[in-house]
This record gives structure tokens, sequence and C-alpha cells, in this order.
């Protein structure tokens, strides 16, 4: 941690696109943001392709001094780690000490040095398998929807809910759409469109940043094959139906859930090391393979 240099690191993105917004200019705009990193000494320009929902709290953190916006963002992802504490415990009915050595599962660590906003990921998904646990779906749903900042993975959890826990898809497909509107009052339809195009770029490994042959998935595996990424995705679209008829047969219980979030991360057309973080949910499972959700 002494030694991270925050430069080259993917906090770059976050951090050029909330000082954007707080100028009033285009978060999404390529050219801006590799000018705002060329000040900064960013060696290779990185693109801001994050739903806006968090925009305005990167902006609040954020401001000319990068390696003091860095350590205060990284401050606000422990805080959000430590907020995954409770249903951890919850889950696993484990003291403190589990709890920590859970947390100090190595992709969450990298979450936080590459200044990766997978923390709140983590608790959406936490609290969504906590609720379900304790039957409150509605709540489950408004927890999914912090998903929405990695929306392939909100896909892949969401839509199985449909078919066994309706009352859970409803809720989440609301907070979807009012976080849809929220994000549209922040950046309006110009930011919409700046981020659709960002998306479809880094979707075809366009921009040398993306890297799918550095990926720990499906599509890392193809891309060091020399296959076409693109077969990924009839693959992670079977994954959804498979899980979406494993848990309208057998119900949603924590292995269940955990073998949902396997096979989303696997198939995912985009993944990263501090993605594994949520490979915590599944270790949960492991010793539990019958509790009920």
């Amino acid at each position: 941690w002494r030694r991270n240099d925050p430069r080259p690191g993917e906090f770059a993105a976050f951090y050029s696109g909330p000082i954007l917004w707080e100028q009033g200019r285009e978060p999404y705009d390529p050219q801006a943001i590799c000018d705002v990193q060329a000040r900064i000494g960013v060696p290779v320009c990185l693109p801001f392709f994050h739903p806006p929902v968090l925009l305005p709290l990167m902006s609040a953190v954020s401001n000319s001094d990068y390696v003091g916006s860095f350590l205060r963002w990284a401050v606000v992802l422990s805080v959000v780690l430590v907020l995954c504490c409770i249903p951890l415990q919850k889950l696993a009915s484990c003291d403190l000490l589990d709890v920590l050595l859970y947390l100090a599962f190595f992709p969450v660590f990298v979450s936080i040095l590459q200044g990766q906003d997978t923390a709140f990921v983590l608790l959406g998904v936490l609290l969504c398998a906590f609720f379900l646990r304790d039957g409150k779906d509605n709540l489950a749903g408004i927890a999914l929807g912090l998903t929405v900042l990695r929306p392939h993975l909100a896909i892949a959890i969401s839509i199985p809910l449909l078919f066994a826990r309706p009352k859970a898809f409803r809720t989440f497909f609301l907070t979807g759409l009012v976080l849809v509107v929220y994000s549209l009052a922040l950046v309006g339809l110009e930011g919409f469109r700046g981020i659709l195009n960002t998306v479809f770029i880094t979707a075809k490994d366009a921009d040398a940043t993306t890297q799918q042959r550095a990926m720990y998935n499906l599509v890392g595996i193809f891309s060091r094959l020399g296959i076409n990424a693109f077969w990924a995705w009839p693959i992670y679209i079977g994954s959804i139906v498979l899980v979406s008829i494993l848990w309208r047969r057998r119900g949603i219980t924590l292995s269940t859930f955990g073998l949902c979030l396997l096979c989303a991360l696997f198939t995912s057309p985009h993944l990263h090391a501090h993605d594994l973080s949520l490979l915590l949910i599944p270790l949960l499972a492991w010793p539990a393979f019958s509790v009920p959700l």
C-alpha cells in the first residue's frame, strides 16, 4: 500500500469523470478524460464507462490533489467494506475475527488499491442474500439495485429472481428505473450516449485498456486461445437460463445463490481481479450448502 502509485491505476478513470462532471462538462467525453489524466501524469488514458450513479459522491472527494483524492476515496470504500461486515456475519454465523478474515480476501484488497467501486456491488449482493434468507424480498430487490454499477452482473442475478422470487425482482426493477432517472438527471441524454459509446468500444476490445486477455474468466480464456470473445455472450445468456431453471426448481439457498455468482463471474463479458471479490458469497456457502435463504 505504501509503495502504491495511484496514477497508473484504474482510479484515474474514476477521478477524471467526476472532475469533468463537477466542472459542468461531459464526464464520458474520451478526449476530455484523456486531457484530465494527462495533466496528472497518467501514462495510459483509461476510459470512464461506469454508470453515473456515484458521480456526486466521487466528485465530493475529488479535487486538484490526485493522490489526496485517491486516499479519500479509499476511505469511502473502506467504510463500505465495514458495512459489509454486518450481512457477512449474519450469513456466515461467525465471530468478528472470521468476518475480518473473509474481508482479507485478496481481490477485496485489490479493489481498494485500484480505487474500484466493487465494494458497493459486494455490499448490495451480500444484503440481497441476507434479505432473501429472511424473506424480506422487497428489501432484497432494493439492495440488489447497488449492482447496477455492474449491469451485466445485475442482469445475471435479477433475471433468475423473476422466476424464483418475483416480488424481489419487481422491487429491483423499480429501483433500477429510479436509478436510471437519477442518472439521466445527472448527465442528461448526451451523457447517456457517451457512456453507451464507451461501453460498446470496451465490449469489442477496441480499447487497449480493456485487456480481455488478462480477464480471469471465459472471455480471457477465449482471447488467449485466439477465439473471438463474442462467443462468450451466448454462454453468458445460457448460464442465466440454467440458473433461472435451478432457482425455479430448487429455490434460492446460500449454495444456489453462490452458484449463480460463480456462473455470472465466469461467463461475464467483463471481469478483472477486483470483481472476484464477489466470490466471497460462494465461499460463505462452502460449509453450509443447505442453509435456506
